[in-house]
């Protein structure tokens, strides 16, 4: 399996060669579900990246910093957050205030 096929296909993406961050926020819900092999940030396998673990630490170690210096809370103070279960579980309809904590 070539493990870049699905994000270099002219089918999938439009102009694939193209740096295009939004190619991933537009897209619609059919095509995500067609495409869920379209990114695989790390490969699989024997060839898996090898700065996999200290990447995920880092995001983590990011995702504290950012959870320490703010507070986020139910934009409004009302939650209407459903679950999807899709490859992970992912919020729908979430909307969050962020405030910095103050010093």
């Amino acid at each position: 399996m070539l493990i870049n096929y699905e994000s270099t296909n002219e089918h999938t993406f439009p102009e694939p060669d193209k740096l295009d961050p939004r190619r991933w926020i537009d897209l619609p819900q059919e095509q995500i579900k067609h495409n869920e092999k379209a990114s695989i940030p790390f490969g699989g396998g024997g060839r898996i990246c090898p700065g996999r673990a200290l990447s995920i630490v880092e995001m983590k170690t990011a995702l504290i910093t950012i959870l320490t210096e703010f507070k986020v809370t139910h934009h409004n103070g009302i939650s209407i957050t459903k679950d999807s279960i899709e490859f992970t579980l992912v919020p729908k309809n979430l909307k969050v205030n962020v405030f910095r904590n103050k010093l």
